[in-house]
């Protein structure tokens, strides 16, 4: 295998495991705005009584919550993106 053939393959990787990454981060979208649309999630819940309690112990963890599963979906989609790019190759 020469310089050039690993160089070329290294960036046509590079930009599939990119573009799985987006892929990635837009079924991340896509599956957050239809569960939220669908009211499966449970976000209409009258938060009165031991709810009240729970929902303010776990608003603030939320954020960090959703950005750590953004994260998976994104590296997930890197990953089958990458291996696309490997099979694609053989």
């Amino acid at each position: 295998m020469s310089v050039r053939s690993v160089a070329s393959f290294l960036r046509a990787a590079s930009g599939r495991l990119a573009l799985g990454a987006l892929l990635g981060l837009l079924l991340f979208a896509a599956e957050t705005a239809w569960l939220l649309k669908a009211g499966v999630v449970g976000v209409d819940i009258p938060l009165d009584g031991p709810y009240a309690a729970l929902a303010a112990a776990v608003r603030p963890l939320l954020p960090g919550v959703i950005l750590r599963v953004a994260a998976v979906y994104a590296v997930a989609g890197g990953l089958l993106g990458l291996a696309a790019a490997v099979l694609a190759r053989a």
